[in-house]
């Protein structure tokens, strides 16, 4: 007697909404939730101004999907187009752009360290208010000192 097994896979959608789990990036006192699902521990997420990049630090990953929900307002890419480092080796990711941000998801190999998302744009280092001030200053310095060596006599 020959007994004959089908296997039918079932395949259940979950939203990656209700994945993810968000950590919270403070940048200049601004305080930006980012929602994200991996296999591993997210111990450090920070942005890096001189690179356009969000960085993102690992610890006991293991071989995962990881999704980062970025939103405009701390990272973005002309045409959409990131670069992603997985360990500093650039690796092939797909992206769900939104009107508030982009959905980013690629593969993180067991015992990643670092992810690097490079853009064309980050969240600015220093806030508008702090540069306004600079030049303030620097202004207000030059006319003293112009008025110091008497460059303004009346």
């Amino acid at each position: 007697m020959i007994c004959l097994a089908f296997l039918i896979p079932s395949f259940v959608w979950v939203s990656a909404e209700e994945e993810l789990i968000s950590h919270l990036l403070v940048v200049d006192g601004n305080s930006y939730e980012i929602p994200y699902s991996v296999n591993a521990d997210v111990i450090a997420m920070a942005v890096d101004t001189e690179l356009d990049s969000l960085l993102v630090g690992l610890e006991n990953t293991h071989d995962s999907i990881m999704i980062l929900d970025l939103p405009h307002d701390i990272i973005r890419a002309e045409e959409n187009k990131f670069a992603v480092l997985v360990n500093g080796v650039e690796t092939e990711y797909k992206l769900l752009p939104g009107p508030d941000g982009s959905m980013i998801e690629f593969f993180v190999p067991a015992f990643t360290e670092e992810v690097e998302i490079i853009g064309t744009f980050v969240i600015p280092e220093f806030p508008l208010g702090v540069m306004m001030i600079s030049i303030i200053l620097l202004i207000t310095t030059i006319s003293l000192s112009r008025y110091r060596f008497g460059l303004f006599r009346l």
